[in-house]
């Protein structure tokens, strides 16, 4: 799987912007609560780094996992689509946002009820915000994000991407909520668990 993982990665797996992030378990907000070991700021770790001291705070019995210190030098944008009303279940929300970026790298969040997108942007744009109200987040400065290292993702984050449609749609300005969050889109593949994303393997196969 690591293997996998890393060819997600793309060139991103060859810097040192990798670190580990605690997990516990938050049994009333149905989700984790990540604190990165040290300064996620200062990340030094190589992936294979991190993935291995992951693994060494795993077999102490405590929960961990990889996170990726996303920064403007670096060229990513990640987008983040929150709080999706069924485990491993895609929303319209989070349909829309991987059609938006097909190809691009894309998990579970490492509660299943998130998605990760990351790609490379065609032009830079420097903006970080939250949308409260359907629960999206972009950034591509400044910003942490907790690898789900027990799922193979989809595309790689070496996928180019203009990604101001869903900056200028749902951030610049902020525009009154037009996506149901209780709507059920699209779910994984049957027989591929968390490790696939349906709009994605679609949109692949378009492509193809």
């Amino acid at each position: 799987m690591i293997e996998q993982f890393k060819r997600a990665l793309g060139t991103a797996g060859n810097c040192t912007r990798f670190f580990v992030y605690h997990l516990n378990r938050e049994a009333a907000k149905g989700k984790f609560d990540k604190k990165p070991v040290g300064s996620a700021a200062e990340a030094k770790m190589t992936f294979v780094q991190a993935y291995a001291e992951a693994m060494r705070v795993r077999d102490t019995g405590q929960h961990a996992t990889v996170g990726l210190w996303v920064t403007a030098d670096s060229g990513l944008f990640f987008a983040d689509v929150d709080k999706m009303p069924q485990a491993l279940t895609l929303d319209a929300r989070g349909t829309e946002v991987m059609t938006m970026f097909p190809g691009a790298f894309a998990e579970w969040s490492v509660g299943k009820h998130g998605i990760h997108v990351v790609g490379t942007l065609a032009a830079p744009i420097p903006h970080g915000c939250k949308n409260d109200d359907l629960h999206l987040e972009f950034y591509t400065d400044g910003r942490g994000i907790a690898l789900n290292i027990d799922s193979t993702p989809n595309g790689c984050m070496d996928s180019i991407h203009d990604a101001t449609p869903l900056v200028t749609k749902y951030f610049a300005p902020r525009m009154p909520p037009t996506l149901p969050s209780n709507h059920v889109a699209a779910s994984p593949a049957d027989g591929e668990g968390e490790s696939e994303l349906m709009p994605a393997a679609a949109a692949r196969a378009k492509v193809a």
